[in-house]
């Protein structure tokens, strides 16, 4: 047992109605509950009951009491759940719901080192690519965690971990901007850009910031796949904008963006308020520590 046995004692007394019928349910005989709890009593100060010939029934503070074991209860056998499923030699597994462009850096070393710890585990990952269908997946439980960028809030659905990530611009590591330390926009626009298309969470503080500026741009190619945008800029004199968390692809560069220095996505961890399963919520967790 996590808790005292006098929780439980008090708990089916005020059940019963009496410290006679909860010995006889409990199995305990009624002078032990009794001396138990007149000796909380005295700790406390106040009485928990109001005793008559007929029942008892809880006072102010009896109140107060039983709603605080209650919900200590409730939570025991919440948390030994979870580790009855970490126990169970049953296969398990976790359904992620993620947009593409996270799947091939932070997600893959995620699942990896996860699975060194839980070789039993199967992880599914779904990709979607709106933040719109994430939360619609994780609020109708079709996956269990979410991944990805800038969720808008909904009544069912509570943030785990979540990190925010400046904009910035994304090259080749052979690009002749690469060994600059400091950027500005236009710098940028003098070559050809690659950009996530309006589908993607990124896009509107991309284009809101480049019609601010008064010079004109040559959008190359866009796209909705995070790694397809990626693999233009592996040869030529490309350019993208995207955030720290989309960049761990090897031969390409990071560099902040002047005009970027306000602009930041939140990454985001998200899972159904009801979510039970402790290896959603422990992949849950290592997702969070790769993202800190």
């Amino acid at each position: 047992m996590l808790h005292s046995r006098l929780l439980y004692y008090i708990d089916e007394v005020v059940s019963q109605g009496s410290i006679r019928k909860a010995s006889i349910k409990l199995n305990i005989a009624a002078s032990a509950i009794s001396r138990q709890i007149i000796a909380l009593e005295k700790n406390i100060g106040l009485p928990l009951f109001a005793r008559s010939a007929r029942k008892i029934e809880l006072t102010p503070a009896g109140e107060l009491l039983i709603r605080h074991i209650r919900d200590t209860l409730r939570d025991q056998a919440r948390t030994l759940q979870l580790i009855n499923q970490l126990n169970s030699l049953n296969r398990e597994s976790v359904r992620i719901g993620m947009i593409s462009g996270l799947a091939s850096n932070i997600v893959t070393r995620a699942v990896i080192e996860y699975h060194e710890h839980n070789p039993g585990m199967e992880i599914n990952l779904r990709l979607f690519t709106t933040g719109d269908q994430i939360l619609d997946a994780v609020e109708s439980r079709q996956v269990e965690i979410g991944f990805g960028f800038d969720f808008a809030r909904r009544k069912t659905i509570c943030v785990l971990h979540s990190e925010f990530g400046r904009i910035g611009a994304v090259m080749s590591q052979n690009h002749p901007l690469s060994r600059e330390g400091n950027i500005s926009l236009i710098d940028c626009i003098g070559f050809p850009l690659v950009l996530p298309d309006i589908t993607t969470p990124i896009r509107h503080y991309i284009t809101e910031t480049l019609e601010k500026i008064q010079f004109p741009f040559r959008v190359l190619a866009e796209s909705n796949s995070i790694e397809m945008v990626r693999n233009l800029l592996k040869s030529g004199e490309m350019i993208t904008f995207l955030t720290k968390f989309d960049v761990e692809s090897e031969g390409l560069i990071y560099l902040p963006v002047k005009e970027f220095e306000k602009h930041s996505q939140r990454l985001m961890v998200i899972s159904n308020m009801h979510n039970d399963s402790a290896f959603a919520l422990g992949f849950a967790k290592k997702l969070g520590d790769f993202i800190k």
